[in-house]
């Protein structure tokens, strides 16, 4: 129990900014992972092969391709929202609570527990290429 208090410490104390640093990489790679390895054109080919032509789905597949760089770009922005929403609404609940909870302190914990995606996502990756 000891030894959990302490590492939830180091976490809870670890620069803000490095680690908002780090879960946008983190979610990027494996944003990235999971397009690679996913998202191919045989997937589109075996969705839409009774629908659409063949060239309208090789289309389909370069359009998505094309806009791959807005989507990882979007990340950051989508975690910032999210934190700030969540951060809010604890605040505002703090607050009708009487409790006198600085918003930075909640807004630490809710990006601290970002990770808890990100460690969604990373189980989810793996439980899909290995079964």
């Amino acid at each position: 129990m000891k030894k959990f208090k302490l590492l939830s410490e180091q976490l809870l104390n670890t620069n803000n900014l490095f680690f908002y640093i780090y879960v946008c990489i983190v979610s990027i790679g494996l944003n990235y992972a999971i397009q690679y390895n996913f998202f191919t054109e045989e997937l589109y080919y075996n969705t839409f092969g009774e629908q659409l032509t063949i060239n309208r789905i090789h289309e389909l597949f370069e359009l998505g391709s094309r806009y791959k760089i807005v989507n990882y770009l979007l990340i950051p922005i989508i975690l910032v929202v999210r934190i700030l929403y969540n951060s809010f609404w604890i605040s505002i609940g703090s607050y009708l609570n009487n409790n006198k909870i600085e918003f930075e302190s909640i807004f630490n914990v809710c990006l601290k527990s970002e990770i808890i995606f990100v460690l969604m996502r990373a189980t989810n990756l793996i439980i899909l290429l290995f079964f």
